[in-house]
């Protein structure tokens, strides 16, 4: 269950001590630049599935999903945009759901050329935007997930936007809690008083 010098494929076996997750979608060697690897691998609870990001050196574009019962990766952002940014941020406890940001706009309500946040639905293949602003648009700046509840009922993610709540004037980056199932979008980096931080 090792690889030699010469990048032979690991033998697929779920339950080996160690496993390569930098496969393709048939469990063989990955051909591509993975020299920028983004440093943070994801791994669900039950260590089945490991999401991560890469890029072509100048930057991350790409991001994979690693199923390792089936020893697989397949393709979550595959699009090689040299001048795009897509980085994993998290895995939901199951595997089911992956938190990311993208530059690309994944579904047609994307259109400010910002990073966004996305939550992608692994059993619907599907995905679904985060940063809705009060009256259903998008962002109108930048977002950069940071982490989601195990269930992903809940979004962690800080951004620049100011349509996101009411009376955000403070013009600096501020944190944001998403409840997808109310579909709520609350400001946390706030005073006791509920006051907007001055500087972020």
């Amino acid at each position: 269950e090792t690889s030699t010098a010469t990048n032979t494929p690991i033998t697929c076996n779920s339950s080996a001590p160690f496993w390569r997750a930098s496969v393709d979608e048939n469990g063989e060697d990955y051909v591509g630049d993975t020299s920028n690897l983004q440093q943070e691998v994801h791994l669900s609870q039950n260590a089945n599935f490991a999401v991560f990001g890469f890029g072509d050196g100048n930057t991350y574009n790409l991001i994979r999903l690693y199923e390792r019962s089936l020893c697989r990766a397949i393709p979550i952002i595959a699009t090689e945009t040299p001048s795009s940014f897509s980085y994993a941020c998290s895995i939901s406890e199951d595997g089911r759901y992956i938190l990311l940001d993208t530059e690309l706009p994944l579904l047609a309500i994307d259109t400010n050329s910002n990073s966004d946040t996305y939550l992608y639905d692994r059993v619907l293949n599907a995905f679904e935007y985060i940063p809705f602003g009060l009256s259903g648009e998008t962002a109108n700046d930048y977002t950069f997930c940071r982490s989601m509840s195990a269930d992903a009922r809940y979004i962690l993610f800080e951004s620049n936007a100011s349509n996101l709540v009411v009376n955000d004037t403070n013009g600096s980056v501020d944190v944001f809690l998403k409840d997808r199932q109310t579909g709520i979008t609350e400001r946390i980096n706030v005073a006791t008083d509920g006051s907007q931080a001055e500087g972020g």
